[in-house]
């Protein structure tokens, strides 16, 4: 449950507090783990698409950096469609 919504919102330290908060601090070490599994696991989607990439999550997306969820996505997709490309 606290994996879903970390990954969704991307929010791992969030996520552990409310998971501390409501199961109790005896599992923690789970949902330390949870979080950040579906933290890295969701890439860059969520739940609010103008959310700004400050940092991103792999090396990979670098070129991602200070774009909203919603160009990211935009500029991958066209970029499986047209076989690549930079953002623009």
């Amino acid at each position: 449950m606290i994996g879903i919504f970390g990954a969704a919102l991307n929010v791992p330290i969030t996520t552990i507090m409310l998971g501390i908060n409501v199961f109790g601090g005896y599992a923690a070490l789970y949902y330390v783990i949870v979080s950040f599994v579906g933290y890295l696991v969701a890439g860059h989607r969520g739940v609010y698409p103008a959310q700004r990439i400050v940092t991103p999550k792999w090396r990979s997306l670098g070129d991602d950096q200070g774009f909203t969820m919603a160009d990211t996505i935009e500029h991958h997709d066209a970029g499986v469609r047209d076989g690549g490309g930079e953002h623009v």
